[in-house]
Order: C-alpha cells, then structure tokens, then sequence
C-alpha cells in the first residue's frame, strides 16, 4: 500500500463521521512537500505525549508513512477556526500569534491530525516533510477532524472521553436534536460508556485532574458525580453540609480514594458508610431512616472502628511500659501524641463523654459504677495534667 493510498484511508476512515452534520463540501486532498516550521498547531485532545523517540526511529527507517494532514486558510478563515478553539477549549490565542506561509500574512497552514507525528519530525532535524493538505474544508469541520482523529488514536481514558464528549457537543451545535443513542454507534462506544463520559467531563477540575493522572480510576472519578448530585437532592445532606457539600467530598471521600487506592466497589461502599457517619454525627444515628438491620450493620461498623483505634492505643501504651521497665522514662517528643493540641482535646472530650455515659448503664451494680467513674476520673486528672505539661513546653 502506497503512502497516499494509507492516507486516503485514513482520511474515509476520520470522515466516516461527517453523516452526522451538514457539511458545506467535498474535502480535497493532496500531498505537498510544507516546511515544519510553517505549520501552526493549536490546542487538542492529547495532553500525553509519549513514544516520541519510538515513532522519529520508526520514521527514520521506513520513512513517512502516515501524512499529517494539514488545512490552509486565508487570514479571515485563521481568525474564525482560531475562534472556534478559543471557545472549545477556553483558551485565548489570537490570530497575531500565529506564523504566516507568505510575507504578505493572508495564508496560515494549520495541522489538525498527526501532532505526535510533527514532533517526531522535528526531533529528527528535518526542516520540510511531505503532508496531505486541504484548502476547501471550513473551520467547523476542521476541529470536527481534529476532534474525531483523537477517537481513532490510543490516548488516555480520561482524555479519550474529553475528545468523544468535546465531539458530540461540537456536533449537536449544528444538530441539536442529535441524542446519545445515535451518536454512540458512529465512536464505537455504548450509551452508558457515553453517559459516564458526559459526567466525567462535567466535574470538578481536581478530580478530572486527579483521575487524569491516575490517582484515582475513571470509574471512581465518574461515582462523584452521584455523589455531587447527592447533596443537591438529598435533604439531610443539604442540612448538615449546605454548600460546603463538594469540599467535605474532596476534603474526605477524594483524599481517601488516592490514599487508599480504591477501586470502585470499594470506593462507592465506604464512601457510602462515610456519609452515613457524617450525618450521624450530624443528626445523631437514630435520627437517620434506616432500618433496623442496617442499623445493627453500622454499630457493627462502628464496633470494627473503635476496636482498630483502641488496639492502636493499647500497642502504644505496651511500648511506654517496656520502656519504663527498661528504666528509660523519658519519651521523645515525636513519641508521645499527648503533645498533638487536637489529639489532647479528643482524647479529654472521649474521657468526659465515658464519665457521663457510665451513670446510664443499667447492667452496672452501683459499686461498678463508682469504680469505673473513679478510674475514669483519675485519667481526666491525668490528660488534664498532660494537657498543662505540654502548653507549659509550647
């Protein structure tokens, strides 16, 4: 197969899309020899750029396989494509920036497929290559190329669902009427994968951002989006969080996900269990409508939680015996957490809670309750104490 019939190929295979929107003509291609340097290239898809070195030695010993494609415009057709990446990418370039084919400033030539390609290029010092060049295609179909060629290359996830979502809304600017479950079939996708897309592109920046550099998975990225309409729908959420609903999601479900590397399941259940637990703190726990088997499902939660706190709590304090029973009492600073203010708060506030919950316990005897409220008492005494010690160093 020839180099132009490749191309050609190439070129039925990008437009095979073009059913879906009016265009005003007939693309002609042809293949001239342009210099490197005269060719602008604007915002796109591809925010990953990898395999350079690959692709330039590839090129360098079978040759230039695969043509960039390239559209030359004159000044006031420059102006209109360059508005419309303006628009679709919130960018501000301005016609002034970019590089003219003639002295005289009235012709631009503008690549629109084979970005990775111009770069291997350049990195192997070539000043002038052979592209397929198009003189009678407009703007709108020329970011339409631009947009719908990212479909058909490996790109990222997250970025392969920014250029087929960034595609279909391009397309119902000329077709509103134009639905999911028609454009799906044409990009190779399901509705449903369409659907998620759409939400992936509709959230929060940090969190695209986050899942565009693989600290959290696209499935995961795609769950905030429920939980994001969650607190606009839920009226409990909405009470206790108000507007500071996507910070608490950030500040808590996001941070752990990365953390914790979650997969989805994981992720949907404990982010689930987490709300659940802000709103109980909220609201109290039998305040919220659930079940009695879900409730029992929580305490059990809760039970796990408390046991893996206190288990902390008691290999810390096996450590500071051993070392008194060495004969070393003095504890460095970093190992005693009584000198963290807001832990010492806790710690106290957990104390004073145990105190008051004691007198209601009706399977203690009074002398157990007098026993336990004195022990109780004397660690208050004690925190207290740890409490005036550490201000003391501070």
């Amino acid at each position: 197969m020839t180099v132009e019939e490749v191309a050609i190929g190439r070129e039925v295979e990008i437009l095979s899309l073009a059913s879906l929107i009016d265009i005003d003509c007939q693309p002609v291609w042809r293949t001239v020899s342009l210099r490197l340097a005269q060719i602008n290239r604007l915002e796109q898809v591809r925010k990953t750029v990898e395999g350079i070195e690959n692709l330039a030695a590839n090129i360098e010993e079978l040759g230039n396989l695969e043509p960039m494609l390239v559209v030359r415009y004159d000044r006031e057709k420059m102006i209109e494509y360059v508005s419309l990446i303006n628009e679709e990418w919130s960018v501000s370039r301005e016609i002034e920036e970019m590089v003219a084919t003639d002295e005289s400033g009235q012709k631009f030539n503008v690549i629109i497929a084979g970005h990775r390609r111009l770069d291997a290029l350049e990195r192997l010092g070539l000043r002038k290559a052979e592209v397929r060049l198009c003189e009678n295609i407009s703007p709108f179909v020329a970011l339409f190329v631009q947009l719908s060629e990212n479909l058909h290359m490996p790109v990222k996830k997250c970025e392969e669902a920014v250029g087929r979502v960034r595609l279909f809304r391009l397309i119902r600017k000329r077709r509103p009427e134009l639905t999911m479950k028609q454009f799906a079939p044409h990009v190779g996708v399901s509705v449903d994968q369409l659907r998620d897309e759409m939400k992936f592109v509709d959230l929060p920046e940090v969190i695209q951002r986050s899942a565009e550099d693989g600290d959290i998975s696209f499935g995961v990225a795609v769950e905030f989006d429920r939980l994001i309409k969650l607190g606009q729908t839920d009226p409990k959420i909405q009470k206790c969080f108000g507007s500071d609903w996507i910070d608490w999601l950030l500040e808590n479900c996001l941070k752990k996900a990365i953390v914790e590397k979650l997969s989805y399941e994981r992720f949907r259940k404990e982010t689930d269990f987490e709300i659940k637990m802000a709103l109980s703190r909220q609201l109290g726990l039998f305040d919220l409508e659930l079940s009695g088997s879900v409730k029992k499902n929580y305490r059990q939660a809760i039970v796990t939680k408390v046991t893996d706190g206190i288990k902390g709590a008691v290999k810390y304090l096996r450590h500071v015996l051993d070392r008194f029973n060495n004969g070393n009492s003095l504890l460095q600073p970093e190992e005693s957490p009584f000198l963290d203010r807001q832990f010492r708060a806790l710690f106290l506030e957990f104390l004073h809670l145990l105190e008051a919950v004691i007198t209601h316990l009706k399977f203690l005897s009074q002398r157990e309750k007098e026993e336990a409220l004195t022990k109780t008492r004397t660690a208050i005494g004690l925190c207290d104490q740890l409490d005036k010690n550490a201000k003391g160093q501070s």
